[in-house]
This record gives C-alpha cells, sequence and structure tokens, in this order.
C-alpha cells in the first residue's frame, strides 16, 4: 500500500534528486555531505506516509458508506399497490 505512493512522478524525482546529492555531497564535503540528501530522503518518506494514511481513511470511509448503502430498503409503489 505504501508503495503505491512512490508511483508519483514528484516523489521519483525528489528520490532521484537525494542519492544524487548525497553521492555529490559525500565526494565534495565527506560524510557530513550526508545530511542534505538525508534531509530530502526524509522528506520524501514523511510524504509517501502521510499520503498513504490519507489513503487508508479514504478508503476506510468509502467502505463505510458502502455498506450503509447496502443496509437501506426502498419500498416501490407501482399503480397503487406496494
Amino acid at each position: 500500500m505504501i508503495g503505491d505512493s512512490f508511483e508519483d512522478t514528484i516523489l521519483q524525482v525528489l528520490i532521484a534528486a537525494a542519492v544524487i546529492s548525497t553521492i555529490v555531497g559525500v565526494i565534495k564535503d565527506g560524510w557530513m555531505g550526508l545530511i542534505e540528501g538525508c534531509s530530502i530522503l526524509l522528506a520524501v518518506i514523511i510524504i509517501a506516509t502521510i499520503t498513504t494514511v490519507n489513503n487508508y481513511k479514504k478508503e476506510k470511509q468509502f467502505q463505510e458508506l458502502q455498506r450503509k448503502s447496502d443496509l437501506s430498503t426502498t419500498i416501490v409503489i407501482r399503480q397503487g399497490i406496494t
């Protein structure tokens, strides 16, 4: 379910930017160069988690509405006969 969040093009670009930033940062600044890339990855993880939780809540609400609509009964009157 969380994997569905990573199908978003913007998140894929952010992941690529994080990897590139991490590699360039480590080459340029040593281990201190990890900070920028890791912060981008942390942001991606937070976004994916929030998206997954929101989708889960929406799905649960939809199932509840679907369950309620299945329980409703309707009386039909045709030519004065119920």
